[in-house]
């Protein structure tokens, strides 16, 4: 008899469970959106839910709604990759334009920093249409690759260095002044202009860039900000190309 007590508890508890589980797993698993993002057959993750809720079985109620949260929890996942690709750049592997804008407009929100300077730069390899032109565009494609890990060892964790389009990027500095940006804007120039790209002497090429730079606070729009930054990066290409000038912007 105490055996058989124990037996029918633990079927009642299990029942219980069950019970729980059919009355709130499945609604609230209706407003996930892993599901509602599904891309795959999603006529039948409708029927499935359907038949749950109509159920008077809590097992068969139970039994789907694991299945559907794995399904759900197999989609988010799946929409974070997807997400997390769309902010990548696909050669470089650095972040891309959109992942760069989003992240000026963290930084420059107010109260962002507790009010610290930021400074954004804007790189562009002079002349680059020439690189691949005299050496073909996968060589070309190796170059963009080298420039990459050339900024991401220039600069340090804390800041944002990205490919913004063709042979353009940018890094963004959080608490970092006017001087702060200089400097770093002058150490990543040399390390461009003195790197010996593509390696072997057969192939060796040389690379100058051109960096504009704005240094600015909290408060101002994203869009504007990098305008200026952009305004500056003309300046010292149309100034001095060859030379890869410097041009600083303060506001």
């Amino acid at each position: 008899m105490p055996g058989r007590c124990r037996i029918f508890r633990r079927n009642q508890t299990r029942q219980s469970g069950e019970a729980i589980l059919a009355q709130f797993a499945v609604p609230a698993l209706a407003h996930f959106p892993g599901l509602r993002g599904h891309p795959r057959r999603p006529e039948k993750i409708v029927a499935m839910m359907r038949s749950a809720q109509s159920s008077p079985d809590p097992a068969f109620v139970a039994r789907t709604a694991f299945a559907l949260g794995t399904i759900a929890l197999e989609t988010a996942r799946r929409l974070e990759r997807a997400e997390t690709l769309s902010l990548t750049d696909d050669l470089t592997g650095l972040p891309n334009g959109r992942l760069f804008r989003r992240a000026v407009g963290s930084a420059l929100s107010p109260g962002a920093g507790a009010g610290g300077p930021v400074s954004l730069l804007l790189i562009d390899l002079d002349d680059f249409k020439s690189v691949n032109d005299r050496y073909g565009h996968p060589r070309g494609d190796r170059v963009l690759v080298e420039t990459a890990a050339l900024l991401r060892t220039g600069t340090r964790r804390s800041d944002l260095v990205a490919r913004v389009g063709g042979d353009e990027f940018a890094v963004l500095l959080p608490a970092t002044g006017r001087a702060g940006a200089a400097a770093v804007a002058a150490r990543l120039h040399r390390q461009i202009g003195s790197h010996r790209f593509l390696g072997r002497a057969r192939f060796a090429a040389r690379v100058t860039a051109s960096i504009g730079t704005v240094t600015t606070r909290a408060g101002l729009p994203a869009g504007a900000v990098v305008q200026m930054a952009d305004d500056a990066l003309y300046r010292a290409k149309h100034r001095r190309r060859s030379r890869g000038t410097l041009r600083m912007k303060e506001r």
